[in-house]
């Protein structure tokens, strides 16, 4: 990835720190559970709870990590 791109993709990111996305749970990885919100953020998502794939919760977008970003499940 280019310095440009990077540079774009991390504003993009910090952008959207601290909203509330619905997102769609993948799989498990490392200890985070994986989705992807609407508009394409890839979310390491932590929680104490067990996400079953395909089920569809809201988070709390947080810092970036590693090629998305770190989320935390966002109380109803």
């Amino acid at each position: 990835m280019t310095r440009v791109a990077a540079e774009m993709k991390n504003a993009f990111l910090l952008k959207n720190k601290n909203k509330t996305h619905q997102v769609i749970i993948e799989n498990e990885k490392n200890g985070y559970y994986l989705a992807h919100t609407k508009n394409f953020i890839l979310c390491y998502i932590e929680s104490a709870v067990k996400l079953e794939p395909n089920s569809i919760v809201n988070v709390k977008i947080g810092k970036p990590y590693e090629d998305g970003v770190l989320a935390k499940i966002a109380k109803m």
